[in-house]
């Protein structure tokens, strides 16, 4: 079972996660009145535009390669329910955030949480994946966790401004 996730089907899901990212960070930035903060969610929603527009090109790369499945669909199945349980796809839980967007510290701490969601799936995704493709699952992972910091960063400064 080792090598029963190939690179295109890890990246099918993450072209879905980055879409949803760039939607999430666009309404989020849309929404506030921070200007630190939209300009935050605007950098991370162009962010996302190339790691999308990277890894469709990486994609193509690797559309060649064929994986073992009992049944047609069984890995784009598998991922997709991880990427919805996990990665900027709770609609409710979205519009939720998105109706209080005027807090900015409860979206960055949910776009905290959904970018920590999105490092925890491709971990997961190192152990289903053939040796010769997991450079670029790391490298998503460290896409991930750059957003991470800056996110982490501008809420500490918020933190701090609110105390003055």
């Amino acid at each position: 079972m080792s090598e029963l996730f190939q690179a295109n089907e890890i990246l099918k899901t993450a072209i879905r996660i980055e879409e949803n990212g760039i939607r999430f960070y666009s309404e989020a930035a849309a929404a506030t009145h921070n200007s630190a903060v939209k300009e935050m969610f605007e950098s991370l929603a162009e962010q996302e535009k190339r790691h999308l527009h990277d890894f469709t090109a990486l994609q193509k790369e690797v559309a060649s390669q064929e994986a073992r499945e009992s049944y047609p669909g069984e890995q784009e199945e598998y991922l997709r329910m991880l990427a919805n349980l996990h990665v900027f796809t709770d609609t409710e839980q979205f519009n939720q955030v998105m109706s209080r967007a005027g807090n900015e510290l409860e979206v960055i701490t949910f776009a905290q949480g959904v970018e920590k969601d999105s490092i925890l799936f491709y971990l997961e995704m190192l152990d289903f994946i053939p040796e010769s493709n997991r450079s670029m699952v790391q490298k998503l992972i460290s896409q991930e966790r750059e957003h991470v910091r800056r996110l982490g960063g501008l809420k500490l400064d918020l933190i701090r401004q609110k105390k003055k």
